[in-house]
C-alpha cells in the first residue's frame, strides 16, 4: 500500500470504512475504522501519542503493530469476525 493513504468505503447509508495512514519520520500514524450510525464500532489506531490499539465496540485492546500490510490484513480479518 502506498502511504500516505486516505479513503472512505461506503457499505450502506449508515455504515462505512474510513482509512487514514501517514508516515511521519520513521513512524506511522494510522486510523482504520468501521463507522456505524456516526460512531466507531471497530478499528485500529494509534492517535494522540497512544500506542497502537484495537477498538471493538466500547472496549479497547492492545495491538502489536507489525507494518501497514499486516494492519490492513488484521483489520479485514477482524471485520469479518465482527460482522
Amino acid at each position: 500500500m502506498n502511504v500516505p493513504y486516505k479513503d472512505r468505503v461506503v457499505l450502506s447509508e449508515n455504515l462505512f470504512i474510513e482509512m487514514d495512514i501517514k508516515k511521519i519520520g520513521e513512524d506511522y500514524k494510522f486510523s482504520i475504522v468501521l463507522i456505524k450510525d456516526g460512531k466507531r464500532v471497530f478499528g485500529f489506531d494509534n492517535h494522540e501519542s497512544k500506542p497502537a490499539h484495537k477498538h471493538v465496540g466500547n472496549k479497547v485492546y492492545d495491538y502489536k503493530f507489525e507494518g501497514i500490510d499486516k494492519l490492513v490484513e488484521d483489520f479485514y480479518e477482524g471485520l469479518e469476525n465482527y460482522m
